[in-house]
């Protein structure tokens, strides 16, 4: 259903003439000006304003570490992180990074040398902080047979997936594995180094502000052209622009903004899927638990 589709239903509605086109001629009719307000308004507010977490506009963000940037900058279609989420780092996945919402406790414990070992995050100026810094992944060669490697030079070990350094420039053995070239350590030709690693990351899932999708491809935070399509549930944008268009000329709307109500209750309620409850007992006879355990039947609940 396009905006076009929903404005000439909102139009029919609320008893203004139905227009072929809302964007051909909005510079000279005013009444399309307005629908293309109201459209956008309510488009955005049912998005963003709702407080719902909604999954069509929730998107996976991962910043990878380089071993120097500390601030990273937000995604672009950035709105705000969802009501639960956390920011978990990959060396951690038991618990996820600390948040750090008061910038004199940040700043505090940047001066006292304070991190908590799980990591630390806060946002400030568009971006997203994060300490300590994430290292990055570790370039070596992967070891080469008759490869002239120069001294400082790391060389990763496929086998036994660790890095090592050059301490004497040489030519490696024409044939075998690292392991037999490194036989020749006693004579001073690797050091070890460290266990490769890949770099360390920060996800996190945010609400986006891509709220529609282009007819003439991609997305954007707001319609521009009579095909564009509502991300979300067009009948919610549709009940939400009566009520509301009728609200704005002074006429009885109650009615109009309890449907929308009703209406947008309903999609969010669909929008979760349905909770997995582990305990010992359900919280009604109407709920499935999902139990850790084999349950034994002669078991008295508790």
């Amino acid at each position: 259903m396009t905006v076009l589709s929903v404005v000439k239903d909102v139009c029919a509605a609320v008893g203004v003439d139905v227009p072929s086109s809302l964007f051909a001629s909005i510079n000279s009719n005013r009444t399309m000006q307005e629908m293309l307000a109201l459209a956008n308004e309510m488009a955005q507010r049912i998005a963003w304003d709702s407080g719902k977490d909604w999954t069509k506009l929730s998107v996976d963000n991962t910043f990878t570490g380089d071993g120097v940037t500390q601030s990273f900058p937000l995604p672009g279609a950035f709105r705000r992180l969802l009501r639960k989420s956390e920011v978990w780092r990959s060396t951690s996945s038991l618990y996820p990074m600390r948040f750090i919402a008061d910038s004199n406790e940040w700043l505090h414990r940047r001066l006292s040398n304070w991190i908590d070992p799980r990591g630390e995050w806060r946002i400030r100026q568009g971006n997203m902080e994060i300490v300590p810094v994430m290292a990055a992944q570790v370039t070596a060669t992967a070891w080469q047979k008759a490869h002239l490697y120069s001294a400082d030079e790391l060389a990763l070990d496929k086998e036994q997936n660790t890095i090592w350094k050059v301490l004497t420039a040489h030519t490696s053995a024409s044939s075998g594995l690292f392991a037999e070239d490194r036989a020749g350590a006693a004579s001073g030709l690797w050091t070890f180094s460290k266990n490769a690693a890949p770099a360390i990351t920060a996800t996190f899932t945010y609400l986006s502000t891509n709220i529609v999708n282009l007819a003439s491809s991609g997305q954007s935070s707001a319609f521009i052209g009579d095909n564009d399509q509502y991300v979300l549930d067009e009948r919610v944008l549709k009940l939400g622009m009566i009520w509301q268009w009728k609200a704005n000329k002074g006429t009885q709307y109650s009615e109009d903004l309890n449907s929308y109500n009703d209406a947008l209750d309903a999609v969010s309620g669909s929008d979760k899927p349905a909770p997995v409850l582990i305990g010992r007992r359900p919280l009604s006879a109407a709920v499935n638990a999902s139990y850790p355990l084999p349950i034994d039947p002669n078991m008295v609940p508790l």
